[in-house]
C-alpha cells in the first residue's frame, strides 16, 4: 500500500512539475520564441559563414595556383593581375593573401617598384591574424628592401624603424637585428654596430650560420677602427 501511495505522489509531482513548465512557458512565450528564433538565427549565419569562407578559400586559392603556372610560363604580366586581384581584395582568406603579397611584392621589386614593394611587406608585416613566420618574413623582407634604398639609408630614422619591426619579432628577430647592426657599421656607428653583432653572436637561441656571420662581422668592425672595451 505504501508503494501504491508513494507512486501516486511522485506522478502528482511530476504533473505539478509540468503544469508550473507549461504556465512558465504561456507566460513568457514571446521571449522564449525571441531566444529560441535567435539561436536558430545564429546557427544559420555560423553555417553560412564557414560555407562563404571555404568558398573564397578556394577562390584565392585557385587564383594564387594560377598565377604561380602563369608565372612558370613566363606570363610575368598575368601573374601580376592575379596576384594583385588578392592583394587588393578584401574578402581574401588572410594565409593566401599574405603568400600572394609577399609574390606580388617581389614582382614589384624587379619592375624597380621599390616603395610599393616596402608598402605591401608592411601591410602583411602589421597583419594581426596571419601566420607569425609570414608576418616577420615580410619585415624581414621589408628592412633588407630599405637597406638597398639609398634615400631610406640617409634618413636618420632608420635604424628606429628597424629596431620597432625587431622588437616585434620572434622568430626572425636576429635576423632583422642583423641588418641593424650593418646599418650602425655602414653609418660609422661601429660601438653599436659591434654590440649588436656580440649579442648575435652570444645568443644561445642563434643558429651556426647566423652566429659565424656575426662573429666575422664583428672582426670587420675592429678592421675598421674599433677598440671592444673588454680587450
Amino acid at each position: 500500500m505504501s508503494s501504491d501511495i508513494k507512486h501516486i505522489l511522485k506522478q502528482a509531482n511530476l504533473e505539478v512539475r509540468n503544469e508550473n513548465i507549461a504556465k512558465i512557458f504561456r507566460k513568457n512565450k514571446r521571449i522564449l520564441l525571441v531566444i529560441l528564433g535567435c539561436a536558430i538565427s545564429a546557427s544559420i549565419a555560423f553555417t553560412a559563414y564557414k560555407i562563404n569562407k571555404k568558398t573564397q578559400q578556394e577562390k584565392y586559392s585557385e587564383i594564387l595556383h594560377q598565377s604561380m603556372i602563369d608565372q612558370q610560363v613566363g606570363d610575368v604580366e598575368k601573374a601580376k593581375q592575379n596576384l594583385k586581384k588578392i592583394y587588393d581584395s578584401p574578402s581574401a582568406p588572410n594565409g593566401v593573401k599574405s603568400l600572394a603579397s609577399l609574390r606580388y611584392a617581389v614582382i614589384l621589386l624587379e619592375e624597380g617598384k621599390k616603395n610599393e614593394a616596402i608598402n605591401v611587406y608592411s601591410e602583411v608585416n602589421k597583419c594581426r591574424f596571419c601566420d607569425s613566420y609570414i608576418k616577420e618574413l615580410a619585415g624581414l623582407l621589408m628592412v633588407r628592401t630599405l637597406m638597398n634604398d639609398e634615400d631610406a639609408i640617409n634618413k636618420s630614422d632608420l635604424s628606429e624603424k628597424i629596431l620597432a619591426i625587431e622588437n616585434n619579432s620572434k622568430i626572425l628577430r636576429y635576423y632583422i637585428a642583423e641588418q641593424r647592426a650593418y646599418l650602425e657599421m655602414n653609418k660609422n656607428n661601429l660601438e653599436k654596430a659591434y654590440q649588436i653583432f656580440e649579442m648575435i653572436s652570444k645568443n644561445p637561441d642563434v643558429k651556426d650560420n647566423l652566429k659565424n656571420r656575426a662573429s666575422d662581422a664583428m672582426k670587420i668592425v675592429i678592421q675598421k677602427g674599433y677598440e671592444p672595451k673588454n680587450s
